[in-house]
This record gives structure tokens, sequence and C-alpha cells, in this order.
């Protein structure tokens, strides 16, 4: 039977998607596993088909709902307590996950597969989240009033928020952040306009240009692609294996050239 590589799983743990707990200990089949995801279908339905395709094990795939991302698995989670469904738990959503390991719902699972990695993916903690770049919504969007109030606020919370040890921003051009949110298919976002769009990026760009608050890695992700080429996935995982400081740009050619 084949496995995931160390590389492919530490890939899958670096993009966010999965955050991995046993949560049943009853006798499921040995060739079968079940999965609650509340990952975008688009992105969690073909990794958990390559699972199925290269280990042989058969993937019972439950998606969350659009309308209940995320709330009606952990709901269903909490509830199946004392009688486990799932084998896995699959989440981009750091606070839901937490909130079930704090009710003793899930527990850390260890794979063989990861012994060795560096300790960089050790009790990993991946959020798409970073509370900082909460001033370029509210700059973008807020009234003169309105964004007075807010800088008192924030203030206020920004000493009181925990600081990662490192932040990717996954920088690209327009067209394809257009190109990726029509993929991704969620309804409320099927009318976004482009010039928003565009200038929501100009300000990413101008914001992470000026961060300092932590190490930055700055990613040139306009020809490369990170879900589908395993060789670009490798490239990314290089630029982790060693701590650094400041800021670092990496921006290789398309095909892991």
């Amino acid at each position: 039977m084949r496995t995931l590589t160390k590389r492919r799983m530490a890939a899958i743990l670096l993009a966010g998607l999965l955050l991995l707990a046993a949560c049943s200990q009853q006798s499921m089949p040995a060739n079968e596993v079940v999965v609650y995801s509340s990952v975008d279908d688009v992105y969690a339905r073909p990794v958990a088909e390559q699972f199925q395709r290269e280990s042989g094990i058969t993937v019972r795939f439950v998606p969350d709902t659009e309308e209940t991302k995320s709330t009606g698995l952990v709901n269903r989670l909490i509830a199946e307590k004392e009688r486990p469904q799932a084998d896995v738990f699959w989440s981009g959503d750091p606070v839901r996950a937490a909130l079930l390991k704090s009710k003793g719902v899930t527990a850390a699972y260890e794979s063989s597969n990861a012994e060795g990695l560096p300790e960089l993916f050790s009790d990993l903690l991946v959020s798409d989240y970073l509370f900082a770049k909460d001033r370029i919504f509210a700059n973008l969007t807020l009234s003169d009033d309105e964004l007075a109030l807010y800088n008192q606020l924030a203030g206020i919370l920004e000493d009181r928020v925990l600081k990662p040890d490192l932040v990717i921003f996954l920088q690209a051009g327009t067209q394809l952040l257009l190109e990726r949110i029509r993929m991704r298919g969620r309804d409320f976002e099927r009318n976004m306009d482009s010039e928003y769009i565009e200038s929501l990026n100009r300000a990413y760009n101008f914001f992470f240009h000026h961060y300092q608050d932590t190490p930055l890695l700055v990613v040139g992700a306009d020809h490369l692609d990170y879900v589908g080429v395993p060789a670009d996935l490798d490239l990314l995982l290089d630029q982790l294996g060693e701590p650094f400081t400041g800021t670092r740009y990496f921006a290789p050619r398309a095909g892991g050239a």
C-alpha cells in the first residue's frame, strides 16, 4: 500500500488544508476512513480522491454546507461525542478546531509518516487570518469617523494578540485572484467587483511591503500551482526548512524550475 510522503503530508499541513484529529475511537473497517470536511469542496475533494487512489483506502467524504460552514459539522461532532462517527475532521478554521479539542471531542493524530519532520511542523497551527491585516479592510471600507473609532479599539487589542512565528504572503496579480475566486465558487463572492479586487490587491501589497512584525515570506504565486503541481509545493516547503528573520522573497519559475 502506498502512503503519502513526508513532504506531501507537510505540504497539506502548510497549506492550511488539514487540521487532522482522530475523532473516532470505535472500531472501523481497516480500509475505510470517514472524513468530515468544512474546507471548500473544490480544494478538499480532489485531495481526498487522490488519497483514496494512492492508498486504496475508501474515503467517506462528508462536506459541510456553505450556509453552515464549519458550524454545522462542529455541532454534529459535539453531538456525536459519545458515539463518534468520524475519523478525521478537516478544517481551515483553527478556532473551531480548538473548541473541539477543549471539549474533548478530538484527539491529536500522530502519523508514522511524520517521523523526522522538522520541529517547525510539530504541534502546528495554520491560519488564513492575520489580525494585523484587518487594517487593510478598515482603511478601504470605513468612513473617517468609523476609522478613528476602529483605530482606538484595534490599538487596545493588538498588544493582546499573539504574533505568529511566520507569515506567508502569496502575492499574485488581480486577474489570477479573480480566477481563484471563481474557482472557489462561493455564492457571496460571485459578483465581486474587479475594481474592488484590484484596489484590495494594491492595499495588500502596500501593507506587506511595510510589514515588520514577524518573519515574512513573500511568495510570487502568479505562475505556480501549489495544489496541482507537487514540484511547486516542494519548492515552497524548502523555504520553510530553516528559520529566518526579516523578509524573504521567493519567486521561482513555474513547474519547479
